[in-house]
Protein backbone atom coordinates (compact mmCIF):
# COMPACT_ATOMS: atom_id res chain seq x y z
CA UNK A 1 0.00 0.00 0.00
CA UNK A 2 1.49 3.70 -1.01
CA UNK A 3 1.65 6.19 1.01
CA UNK A 4 0.72 9.46 -0.23
CA UNK A 5 0.59 13.11 0.46
CA UNK A 6 -1.87 15.82 0.04
CA UNK A 7 0.53 18.46 -0.88
CA UNK A 8 -1.73 21.50 -1.85
CA UNK A 9 -4.98 22.68 -1.02
CA UNK A 10 -6.26 25.89 -2.65
CA UNK A 11 -9.47 27.44 -4.51
CA UNK A 12 -10.06 27.32 -7.82
CA UNK A 13 -10.66 30.25 -9.79
CA UNK A 14 -14.78 29.14 -8.81
CA UNK A 15 -13.24 29.05 -4.97
CA UNK A 16 -16.58 29.00 -4.00
CA UNK A 17 -17.67 25.74 -5.36
CA UNK A 18 -14.51 23.55 -4.69
CA UNK A 19 -10.89 23.17 -4.13
CA UNK A 20 -8.39 21.70 -6.24
CA UNK A 21 -6.68 18.75 -4.22
CA UNK A 22 -2.67 18.10 -5.49
CA UNK A 23 -1.62 14.55 -4.12
CA UNK A 24 1.76 13.29 -4.37
CA UNK A 25 2.00 9.71 -5.83
CA UNK A 26 5.83 8.79 -6.23
CA UNK A 27 7.36 11.47 -8.27
CA UNK A 28 3.94 12.04 -10.05
CA UNK A 29 1.52 14.68 -8.97
CA UNK A 30 -2.30 14.05 -9.56
CA UNK A 31 -4.90 17.14 -9.01
CA UNK A 32 -8.81 16.63 -8.71
CA UNK A 33 -11.49 19.23 -7.50
CA UNK A 34 -13.86 18.31 -4.32
CA UNK A 35 -16.14 21.07 -2.72
CA UNK A 36 -15.52 22.26 1.10
CA UNK A 37 -18.21 19.66 2.47
CA UNK A 38 -15.97 17.11 0.88
CA UNK A 39 -12.96 18.17 2.28
CA UNK A 40 -14.46 17.87 5.71
CA UNK A 41 -16.25 14.64 5.31
CA UNK A 42 -13.01 13.02 3.87
CA UNK A 43 -10.84 15.13 6.40
CA UNK A 44 -8.68 16.22 3.16
CA UNK A 45 -6.34 19.01 4.84
CA UNK A 46 -2.91 20.07 3.01
CA UNK A 47 -0.10 18.00 4.55
CA UNK A 48 -1.96 15.08 5.70
CA UNK A 49 -0.57 11.67 4.83
CA UNK A 50 -2.15 8.95 4.74
CA UNK A 51 -2.66 5.68 2.02
CA UNK A 52 -3.72 5.27 -1.08
CA UNK A 53 -7.41 4.01 -0.14
CA UNK A 54 -8.78 7.36 1.03
CA UNK A 55 -7.70 8.17 -2.78
CA UNK A 56 -9.70 5.25 -4.35
CA UNK A 57 -12.36 5.56 -2.05
CA UNK A 58 -12.84 9.48 -3.17
CA UNK A 59 -12.57 8.07 -6.54
CA UNK A 60 -15.13 5.60 -6.50
CA UNK A 61 -17.57 7.40 -4.38
CA UNK A 62 -17.28 11.00 -5.88
CA UNK A 63 -14.97 11.67 -8.95
CA UNK A 64 -16.35 8.96 -11.28
CA UNK A 65 -20.03 10.03 -10.94
CA UNK A 66 -18.84 13.88 -10.97
CA UNK A 67 -17.03 13.26 -14.41
CA UNK A 68 -19.86 11.32 -15.91
CA UNK A 69 -22.17 13.79 -15.37
CA UNK A 70 -19.22 16.50 -16.41
CA UNK A 71 -19.31 14.88 -19.62
CA UNK A 72 -23.34 14.65 -19.95
CA UNK A 73 -23.55 18.38 -19.01
CA UNK A 74 -20.51 19.53 -22.30
CA UNK A 75 -22.33 17.20 -24.42
CA UNK A 76 -25.63 18.31 -24.01
CA UNK A 77 -24.44 21.65 -24.97
CA UNK A 78 -22.50 20.73 -28.18
CA UNK A 79 -20.63 17.86 -29.93
CA UNK A 80 -17.11 16.91 -29.12
CA UNK A 81 -14.52 14.46 -30.50
CA UNK A 82 -13.13 11.98 -27.84
CA UNK A 83 -9.65 14.01 -27.84
CA UNK A 84 -11.84 17.19 -27.10
CA UNK A 85 -13.72 16.14 -24.65
CA UNK A 86 -10.79 14.63 -23.38
CA UNK A 87 -8.90 17.88 -23.29
CA UNK A 88 -11.92 19.67 -21.43
CA UNK A 89 -11.85 17.28 -19.06
CA UNK A 90 -8.57 17.51 -18.26
CA UNK A 91 -8.38 21.03 -18.13
CA UNK A 92 -11.44 20.73 -15.46
CA UNK A 93 -8.80 18.79 -13.43
CA UNK A 94 -9.49 15.35 -13.85
CA UNK A 95 -7.24 12.55 -13.78
CA UNK A 96 -6.03 11.60 -17.12
CA UNK A 97 -7.33 7.44 -15.62
CA UNK A 98 -10.24 9.15 -15.02
CA UNK A 99 -10.92 11.26 -18.21
CA UNK A 100 -10.02 7.68 -20.34
CA UNK A 101 -12.36 6.15 -18.63
CA UNK A 102 -15.00 8.82 -18.89
CA UNK A 103 -14.09 9.14 -22.70
CA UNK A 104 -14.52 5.24 -23.46
CA UNK A 105 -18.05 5.04 -21.50
CA UNK A 106 -19.34 8.18 -23.78
CA UNK A 107 -18.25 6.47 -26.94
CA UNK A 108 -19.66 3.37 -25.38
CA UNK A 109 -22.72 4.60 -25.11
CA UNK A 110 -22.78 6.12 -28.72
CA UNK A 111 -22.84 9.92 -26.90
CA UNK A 112 -19.43 10.45 -28.98
CA UNK A 113 -18.80 9.40 -32.68
CA UNK A 114 -15.97 10.91 -34.26
CA UNK A 115 -16.67 9.67 -38.21
CA UNK A 116 -20.49 11.07 -37.16
CA UNK A 117 -18.58 14.28 -35.61
CA UNK A 118 -16.39 14.78 -38.61
CA UNK A 119 -19.43 13.55 -41.64
CA UNK A 120 -21.88 16.93 -39.98
CA UNK A 121 -18.47 18.89 -39.38
CA UNK A 122 -18.34 18.06 -42.97
CA UNK A 123 -21.69 18.67 -44.03
CA UNK A 124 -21.82 22.00 -42.04
CA UNK A 125 -18.51 23.36 -43.49
CA UNK A 126 -18.10 21.74 -46.99
CA UNK A 127 -20.05 25.37 -48.58
CA UNK A 128 -17.40 27.85 -46.88
CA UNK A 129 -13.99 25.87 -46.81
CA UNK A 130 -11.89 23.67 -48.73
CA UNK A 131 -11.29 20.06 -47.87
CA UNK A 132 -8.24 20.48 -47.50
CA UNK A 133 -8.93 23.00 -44.48
CA UNK A 134 -11.80 21.21 -43.17
CA UNK A 135 -9.07 17.88 -43.34
CA UNK A 136 -7.19 20.07 -41.22
CA UNK A 137 -9.65 21.40 -38.57
CA UNK A 138 -10.66 17.60 -37.88
CA UNK A 139 -7.43 16.38 -37.27
CA UNK A 140 -6.82 19.35 -35.02
CA UNK A 141 -9.71 17.88 -33.51
CA UNK A 142 -8.16 14.52 -33.19
CA UNK A 143 -10.08 13.09 -35.37
CA UNK A 144 -8.50 9.80 -37.43
CA UNK A 145 -7.12 10.68 -40.45
CA UNK A 146 -8.28 7.67 -42.02
CA UNK A 147 -11.94 8.63 -41.14
CA UNK A 148 -11.76 12.15 -42.96
CA UNK A 149 -9.85 10.05 -45.71
CA UNK A 150 -12.61 7.77 -46.40
CA UNK A 151 -15.63 10.86 -46.22
CA UNK A 152 -13.68 13.39 -47.85
CA UNK A 153 -12.84 10.66 -50.63
CA UNK A 154 -15.64 12.09 -53.08
CA UNK A 155 -15.92 15.47 -52.38
CA UNK A 156 -14.37 18.02 -54.37
CA UNK A 157 -13.37 21.90 -54.08
CA UNK A 158 -14.27 22.73 -57.20
CA UNK A 159 -17.98 24.17 -57.06
CA UNK A 160 -17.62 24.89 -53.62
CA UNK A 161 -14.57 27.56 -54.75
CA UNK A 162 -16.38 28.46 -57.89
CA UNK A 163 -19.82 29.42 -55.69
CA UNK A 164 -17.48 31.64 -52.79
CA UNK A 165 -15.43 33.08 -55.78
CA UNK A 166 -18.40 34.32 -57.59
CA UNK A 167 -19.86 35.51 -54.30
CA UNK A 168 -17.48 37.19 -53.25
CA UNK A 169 -17.12 39.10 -56.77
CA UNK A 170 -19.97 40.58 -57.08
CA UNK A 171 -20.11 44.34 -57.10
CA UNK A 172 -15.93 43.92 -56.81
CA UNK A 173 -14.01 45.66 -59.62
CA UNK A 174 -11.63 42.91 -60.09
CA UNK A 175 -9.67 45.54 -62.17
CA UNK A 176 -8.73 47.40 -58.61
CA UNK A 177 -5.84 45.59 -57.43
CA UNK A 178 -6.65 46.40 -54.03
CA UNK A 179 -10.03 44.78 -54.38
CA UNK A 180 -8.91 41.53 -56.50
CA UNK A 181 -6.09 40.99 -53.44
CA UNK A 182 -8.99 41.24 -50.87
CA UNK A 183 -10.54 38.78 -52.46
CA UNK A 184 -7.38 36.79 -53.19
CA UNK A 185 -6.59 36.76 -49.52
CA UNK A 186 -10.63 35.53 -48.29
CA UNK A 187 -10.38 32.25 -50.47
CA UNK A 188 -6.73 31.68 -49.78
CA UNK A 189 -8.16 31.80 -45.97
CA UNK A 190 -10.39 29.06 -46.79
CA UNK A 191 -7.80 27.40 -47.62
CA UNK A 192 -8.26 27.22 -51.24
CA UNK A 193 -4.31 26.73 -53.10
CA UNK A 194 -3.18 30.06 -54.80
CA UNK A 195 -3.48 28.02 -58.38
CA UNK A 196 -6.82 27.09 -58.12
CA UNK A 197 -7.43 30.34 -56.72
CA UNK A 198 -5.35 32.46 -59.76
CA UNK A 199 -7.49 30.21 -62.39
CA UNK A 200 -10.95 31.24 -60.85
CA UNK A 201 -10.65 34.44 -60.68
CA UNK A 202 -9.17 34.72 -64.05
CA UNK A 203 -12.33 32.71 -65.49
CA UNK A 204 -15.00 35.10 -63.64
CA UNK A 205 -12.70 38.39 -65.37
CA UNK A 206 -12.78 36.81 -68.68
CA UNK A 207 -16.73 36.17 -68.62
CA UNK A 208 -17.17 39.81 -67.10
CA UNK A 209 -15.06 40.99 -70.48
CA UNK A 210 -17.57 39.20 -72.66
CA UNK A 211 -20.21 40.28 -71.10
CA UNK A 212 -19.02 43.84 -71.57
Amino acid sequence: MQVLKISRVFGSRKEKYFALIYLDKSAEETCFPLYPSELKKYGITEGLECDDSLYYKIEKEVLKKRILARCGYLLAKCPYTEKELKDKLLKDHYPAKLADMAVLKMKDLSYIDDEDFASRYIELNKAKKSMKLIRKELEQKGVDKSITDEICADDSDEETLSALANKKCRGVDLSDVKQKNRVYRFLLSRGFSFEAVSAILEKIIGQSEREA
